[in-house]
């Protein structure tokens, strides 16, 4: 990777080529990356307004800003410009003492006896979803595959059905993920971003009135956990902060799943023979009461899932911003996505699933 101590000056393009850029960083992102590493290199900076853009490709850039070992990077300011607006607040949009400390508090909901919990109420769920999909016929596996985990979702995050509220909460579900990269990044009225802000205080509205009565009783789902978790100070989550973290855990979990979940049903379609090694390994298995360590110990399932992930990840880049001290970087932006399709940086284990798909 280039050196990026070097200081680095913007790329010159004209209008046309810019609004080119723009276009194609929206409709295809990876084509867009491929393109300016192919012509750049693996340090790229770009100028939009007044801020300036850093793109970093490659397995070294993956290293430097996920890893971050010397506080070089900063998540919330990245991600407060992106979809601070409309998930302020949540885990990923907090840095040091601050991410921890609300790390530690959340820990109360995935500690291994609550994971567990959480399975036991999947797996009846998920086995009666799947029996009501049609034998025969065309099913559009995204669609289908969102309603299912918005579902469960609500059982194991909220320990009830949505009911005659399901199509207002996941409607309100999509209109903020979709609002969340808008094209105009202006809350007008009438606006993609105007009614993501909207569907957001919908979602506020929903959790806020719950929270005093889930913190006096004695449920076990996630949102039960942090309204009662505490530090060792008796000190917990705001009802804010509570709200503030089911609304991005919500949109995190049943969106990122369901299109994982696409990805590896696109890939096994694609794949005829990932199918058949998927379902001899569990054939063996007690799929009637599976359990983490079950799941956890099936080869072939676990290669087909990263086989399916490396080309098409949920989270396509990694947004960071500079801290005061750095200079150089206004914003840093490795793209998840496309460092899986770098030949010379990602190379897939000898012997994982064939061929790409």
């Amino acid at each position: 990777m280039t050196n990026v101590s070097t200081p680095l000056q913007p790329i010159q393009t004209g209008l046309l080529k810019s609004i080119r850029y723009i276009k194609r960083s929206y409709n295809n992102p990876l084509k867009h990356g491929q393109d300016l590493r192919r012509e750049y290199g693996d340090v790229v900076m770009q100028k939009a307004g007044k801020m300036r853009v850093v793109h970093l490709f490659g397995a070294d850039a993956h290293s430097l800003c996920l890893l971050n070992r010397d506080k070089t990077f900063s998540n919330k300011k990245a991600w407060d410009m992106i979809i601070g607006r409309i998930f302020p607040n949540g885990l990923m949009l907090r840095d040091g003492d601050d991410h921890r400390y609300h790390r530690r508090l959340m820990q109360a909901g995935f500690k291994s006896k609550a994971m567990h919990g959480y399975l036991g109420q999947m797996i009846p769920q998920i086995r009666d979803e799947i029996a009501s999909w049609p034998a025969q016929g065309t099913m559009m596996a995204y669609p289908t595959l969102k309603k299912l985990t918005l579902d469960l979702a609500a059982t194991i995050f909220l320990g009830m059905d949505l009911g005659d509220d399901s199509r207002a909460i996941n409607t309100a579900f999509e209109t903020t993920v979709a609002a969340s990269m808008p094209r105009i990044p202006f809350a007008i009225p009438g606006t993609l971003l105007w009614r993501g802000i909207k569907a957001r205080q919908t979602m506020c509205n929903f959790f806020l009135p719950m929270i005093a009565q889930r913190r006096a009783g004695e449920g076990n789902d996630l949102f039960s956990l942090l309204c009662k978790a505490e530090d060792e100070e008796g000190r917990g989550y705001t009802d804010q902060e509570i709200v503030d973290h089911m609304i991005f855990l919500m949109m995190a979990a049943h969106d990122t799943t369901t299109s994982t979940l696409t990805s590896i049903t696109y890939a096994l379609a694609r794949n005829p023979e990932w199918q058949e090694r998927i379902a001899a390994e569990l054939d063996v298995l007690d799929m009637q009461n599976p359990t983490t360590e079950t799941m956890n110990g099936t080869i072939e399932k676990r290669l087909g899932y990263q086989r399916g992930l490396a080309d098409v990840p949920a989270p396509f880049h990694f947004a960071k911003n500079e801290q005061p001290r750095i200079r150089i970087w206004r914003l840093s932006n490795s793209r998840g996505r496309i460092g899986h399709h770098l030949s010379d940086s990602y190379a897939l284990h000898e012997g994982i699933l064939g061929q790409s798909v």
